[in-house]
């Protein structure tokens, strides 16, 4: 009986493990930009494969300098997507005109 719930509990977590190295990992950043234009940057290292969406952006003159997400040398606009490439280190700034604020959604 001991040696089926020990074998239960190892089946368990070779499932948790598959799943999560499956599906990847899913984590939001929020960088920063203050009336100065001191910015706040958010830094992650970043899997291969995943993806980048730019979740919202806002800035002070959003109709003549329209806010976005500046990752991985791309400006995304709100709602646009970007994958991670071969993965590493992901450096988010906000683009637009100060002050700033600008998050993404990552799934890598």
């Amino acid at each position: 009986m001991t040696n089926l719930i020990k074998g239960s509990a190892i089946l368990v977590l070779s499932l948790t493990f598959i799943a999560t190295s499956a599906f990847g990992r899913e984590r939001n950043f929020t960088s920063t930009t203050d009336k100065n234009g001191r910015q706040t940057p958010a830094t992650a290292d970043i899997h291969a494969n995943g993806t980048i969406k730019c979740t919202s952006a806002a800035g002070s003159n959003a109709g003549q300098s329209p806010p976005a997400c500046f990752v991985l040398g791309q400006i995304l606009p709100p709602g646009q997507t970007a994958g991670t490439g071969q993965g590493g280190t992901m450096t988010l700034t906000c683009n637009g005109q100060a002050p700033l604020r600008c998050t993404i959604h990552i799934t890598d």
